[in-house]
């Protein structure tokens, strides 16, 4: 069983592995899916930052852009049939 990873909009993506990023970031880290669409999700107790007033929540789905977790090829063609 694959390990399940919830993006900053709460939306849970199975599948996916950690990108490698060249800094490290102290409150996010991003996954990566099999169609190459990359998510951010937050870390477990991310700490809040010395210039921010709190912790970090997740927002709702709702939230999220259109077509957030479509892959970028299908929303390509998706494009091109609409034109």
């Amino acid at each position: 069983m694959s390990k399940v990873y919830t993006d900053v909009f709460n939306i849970q993506h199975t599948d996916c592995t950690v990108v490698d990023t060249i800094n490290e970031f102290s409150r996010i880290f991003i996954i990566q899916d099999k169609n190459g669409s990359r998510f951010t999700c937050l870390k477990d107790n991310a700490k809040p930052a010395k210039k921010g007033s709190g912790h970090w929540t997740s927002a709702s789905p709702e939230d999220a852009p259109q077509d957030y977790a479509v892959p970028y090829r299908s929303r390509k063609r998706q494009r091109k049939k609409l034109s």
